[in-house]
């Protein structure tokens, strides 16, 4: 999974230490294992939005540093987006620097210009890991079941056993590069397991979302301070994004469904 932090302001020890420790509470074991089913995956990918960030003193660089250290023991990459040309000089110079392994797939730490391709470059890295996972896995006989053990592997479940019995109710259906699912293929509407390959969903021009509108929110219920938060019990966050051209909303891949009624 990915998670996203925006942060924002002027970031010094009291602050970047509640983002230090929010960070680690995403690689916690739960206490009772009752508790598995409410808790999101631990992250591949945690990226931090430093956009609205104006600066930070010499302690909380040093602690981004224990960000990186914590993420690379859990084996996550850790991606930062926005980061100002003043702001990436003060963590040089405190030691925060991307590492340079001979293999470019192999870095821990990257930074992107904005938060849009920082979102797109961690989503095409996990579904580039889960297609190498299914091609080293070997093909099964079945598509579907294919799809359903992708869905177990992914979010950690043992589904596919009980719902390969459906398998006599679905057809399988083949889209070619460029086509649209709905559109150019003149299909039903339904739920669709994806078993091999990639589709994007992509946002056109004329949408009105923003970053700042688009959707509603109770300010009531969002947290005001990341101390005593933990990641992994806390729902997803609505996400907006710029107007003004195409943009990808998602990388869907084997292990997704897609659709509804």
């Amino acid at each position: 999974s990915i998670q996203l932090l925006v942060l924002q302001n002027y970031l010094f020890f009291g602050n970047a230490s509640s983002i230090l420790n929010y960070i680690g509470t995403m690689f916690e074991d739960p206490e009772d294992e009752t508790e598995m089913g409410a808790l999101s995956p631990s992250p591949k990918v945690v990226l931090l939005d430093l956009t609205l960030v104006t600066g930070m003193d010499t302690s909380a660089v040093d602690i981004f540093s224990e960000i990186l250290q914590m993420c690379k023991g859990h084996g996550c990459k850790l991606f930062l987006a926005g980061v100002s040309q003043s702001l990436r000089q003060s963590m040089h110079l405190g030691g925060f620097r991307p590492d340079k392994p001979a293999n470019p797939s192999a870095r821990q730490l990257r930074f992107f210009p904005s938060l849009d391709v920082a979102i797109g470059k961690a989503e095409d890295l996990l579904l580039d890991e889960a297609h190498m996972n299914e091609q080293n896995a070997g093909k099964t006989g079945s598509s579907f079941l294919a799809a359903l053990q992708q869905i177990d592997q992914h979010h950690g479940l043992t589904c596919s056993s009980d719902l390969a019995g459906l398998e006599p109710f679905v057809h399988q259906i083949l889209v070619e590069p460029r086509q649209v699912l709905y559109e150019d293929l003149i299909v039903e509407r339904g739920l669709f397991f994806v078993s091999s390959g990639f589709l994007r969903c992509q946002q056109d021009a004329q949408s009105t979302m923003t970053r700042t509108g688009g959707f509603t929110r109770d300010e009531h219920s969002l947290p005001q301070s990341l101390n005593a938060l933990n990641a992994r019990m806390v729902d997803a966050a609505s996400k907006g994004f710029d107007t003004g051209r195409s943009f990808r909303l998602a990388r869907i891949g084997p292990g997704s469904i897609i659709g509804g009624g």
